[in-house]
């Protein structure tokens, strides 16, 4: 897939924490899914992520939103809620 943008966003946890992501909007195949985006996770303090630095696909689909994030796969998936990643992107 071909990066066609890219964005900084930080999310902010109901507990308070913000963590950092660089978004980089994907150009997927129109058949499988649109739009979609990867989230990597910046260390603090800075706009680059290390080499070993957390990623997560975000797409939309027939079916709805989904992500690539545990907390999506394992408790979100089929419910009405979704997580914190699909919700930040919503608007974008």
């Amino acid at each position: 897939m071909a990066i066609i943008a890219r964005l900084p966003l930080t999310i902010i946890a109901l507990d308070g924490a913000a963590t950092s992501y660089r978004v980089d909007r994907l150009q997927p195949d129109p058949g499988v899914a649109h739009p979609a985006w990867r989230l990597t996770k910046l260390p603090i303090w800075t706009d680059y992520p290390s080499e070993e630095a957390t990623t997560y696909d975000v797409y939309v689909d027939r079916d709805g939103a989904h992500c690539s994030c545990p907390d999506f796969i394992f408790r979100r998936e089929n419910t009405p809620n979704t997580c914190k990643h699909v919700f930040a992107l919503r608007d974008i």
